[in-house]
């Protein structure tokens, strides 16, 4: 048949076409078919092709200051979009009092992030900070695999490396964007 129209139609193995256009939406696995786009499961189904895309998700988190600690907050948000194993993120936290906090690190990625054996150490651009414990010529956040965590290195002037600060303090302001690869 050339051309077929339906309202309603669940395939159940292979289609193969050299042309397919479907002016609603188009829901993959169990999830349900939304007025446009392509809809992905609740919960991720894993494939074993690599070209195959099975996974698509966006959402909120709460990053914290690392630790179990008595850190308190003005501000605190985190935004991402995920699409197969790749996590953007946007994290904002704005410290009241860092209590016993971490001085140097975030916990609270939504997803856990790969080994450091499976991936290079993905990094996280500081777009902004202030009211921070010390000076610092450069900033950067960075993962080191397998956790849900950011730590900090910065620089404070002309040096050949760098080295993780005591970051955080009262009042501190940090924005970071970034993007890693998740364990799954």
């Amino acid at each position: 048949t050339n051309n077929v129209t339906t309202s309603n139609l669940t395939v159940t193995s292979n289609v193969t076409t050299s042309n397919l256009k479907v002016t609603t939406g188009i829901a993959i696995g169990s999830a349900t078919p939304q007025t446009g786009g392509i809809a992905f499961p609740a919960t991720q189904v894993s494939v074993s092709n690599v070209n195959t895309l099975d996974d698509y998700e966006r959402g909120t988190f709460t990053p914290t200051v690392y630790g179990p600690n008595t850190t308190t907050y003005t501000q605190q948000y985190g935004n991402y979009i995920k699409i197969g194993r790749m996590v953007y993120v946007e994290i904002w936290i704005w410290v009241n009092s860092i209590g016993n906090g971490s001085l140097y690190a975030m916990q609270g990625l939504p997803f856990t992030s790969a080994a450091a054996t499976q991936t290079a150490r993905a990094t996280f651009s500081v777009n902004y900070f202030a009211n921070s414990s010390g000076s610092y010529a450069f900033l950067v956040g960075y993962d080191i695999g397998g956790t849900g965590d950011v730590y900090l290195a910065a620089t404070t002037g002309a040096v050949t490396s760098m080295s993780t600060p005591a970051f955080f303090a009262n009042g501190t302001q940090i924005s970071l964007t970034g993007c890693y690869k998740a364990s799954a």
